[in-house]
């Protein structure tokens, strides 16, 4: 039988989130149960799933293939994790350790071979890279190319040269205001922990388990 979510509201602290279930015209069948994003920018929902690059329109309560994107299905030529949104409606699309596309309305408008995952601030013009131990990359967009120079991480596998906390990035996400870090910190033994940094990545405050072993 066709699943039919009955989707609810949960208490934050003082705020109250609630979902609606927004119903595609067929189902979205995934390459992985991990490597899988969504980006909504300009009234498209955009939707990664490894080798295919989906486009909506949202109409009430459903998700409608947008005609004006390769009428809602781009297909790519190898798999892609991460999906961030920059300026103009432009797409970047993730490969991890190989390369980054820029993507506008369903075509490819550059290639590069930038490395690690982008994540990029609200305003579309910089953002991140991470990967592992890799060292993250501010990465700047001009027009239709980006362009990558040193952060305040860097040398994460090497701890006589480690610049930050950090021996492994696993998540980096960028808000108006703060950028946030997560992964294992060495400084606490390698546990999973979060970091709090302004824009100019200055740190303000950590949090986080300090015991690998613990919840």
């Amino acid at each position: 039988a066709p699943y039919q979510p009955v989707p609810g509201a949960v208490s934050i602290g003082d705020r109250t989130i609630s979902a609606k279930w927004l119903k595609p015209d067929k189902s979205i069948f995934l390459d992985s149960i991990f490597d899988n994003r969504i980006a909504f920018y300009g009234g498209r929902l955009n939707v990664l799933t490894g080798k295919a690059l989906y486009a909506y329109t949202m109409e009430g309560d459903a998700l409608v293939p947008d005609a004006s994107f390769n009428n809602g299905r781009m297909t790519l030529d190898d798999d892609f994790e991460y999906l961030a949104v920059g300026r103009d409606g432009i797409l970047y699309l993730s490969q991890g350790i190989f390369k980054v596309l820029s993507v506008r309305d369903g075509a490819v408008i550059a290639d590069t071979s930038l490395s690690g995952d982008l994540v990029m601030h609200p305003g579309g013009e910089w953002g991140l890279t991470f990967w592992a131990n890799a060292d993250p990359m501010l990465v700047r967009a001009e027009g239709d190319s980006l362009t990558s120079e040193p952060w305040v991480f860097s040398n994460l596998s090497d701890a006589a040269n480690r610049k930050g906390r950090f021996s492994s990035i696993s998540c980096i996400s960028i808000s108006d205001t703060n950028i946030y870090v997560a992964g294992m910190d060495a400084t606490k033994g390698d546990a999973q922990r979060v970091a709090v940094l302004d824009l100019q990545g200055n740190e303000l405050m950590t949090f986080g388990t300090e015991d690998w072993t613990a919840d």
